[in-house]
């Protein structure tokens, strides 16, 4: 029951509704669902509600069972929104020395980065995630680069389209 009440409400972007329902619900000693914080924590990053966001954070890290990839990169997306890319950046190391990331969780940060304009940011993240055994870019991956290279210099855009074609 919890689960579905909370769902709706983040459905319905109402957070402190959710966020009440998911304190009554630990409070009752549930334990929520990956998917509930999933839904938490997106419904956080659409709102830019970040202290929310954070109780979730602090929530997770708590329980060892919560953490999986996909909450990560909800939690990833979360601190972007919120403008704490450093507060992502973070996340997402401790998380690759856990082996907790995808893909998906690389290029979250990429886009992130290349949203800021943060050229070099995106290069030497891309130059690791090339490094890492068994992430491998995709397509998304090289949508971002191409978009980083309308602000780099001439230098960056050289890098980058080297990259690509070493990609494919």
């Amino acid at each position: 029951m919890y689960h579905l009440m909370i769902t709706g409400y983040c459905l319905g972007k109402q957070i402190k509704d959710a966020m009440d329902l998911f304190n009554k619900m630990i409070n009752a000693n549930y334990q929520p669902s990956k998917r509930i914080l999933i839904h938490l924590l997106d419904t956080c990053s659409f709102l830019c509600r970040l202290l929310v966001g954070e109780m979730i954070h602090k929530y997770i890290e708590d329980h060892d069972s919560l953490r999986c990839v996909d909450v990560l990169n909800s939690l990833l997306k979360m601190y972007i929104k919120c403008g704490k890319l450093e507060k992502a950046k973070n996340v997402f190391e401790s998380k690759i020395k856990d082996r907790i990331t995808n893909v998906q969780s690389w290029n979250i940060l990429i886009h992130g980065y290349m949203k800021k304009g943060l050229v070099n940011d995106v290069l030497n993240l891309f130059e690791r995630m090339k490094q890492q055994p068994v992430i491998k870019p995709n397509r998304f991956t090289l949508q971002y680069l191409v978009y980083s290279a309308k602000s780099a210099s001439e230098e960056e855009r050289k890098r980058i389209y080297q990259y690509i074609e070493e990609v494919e």
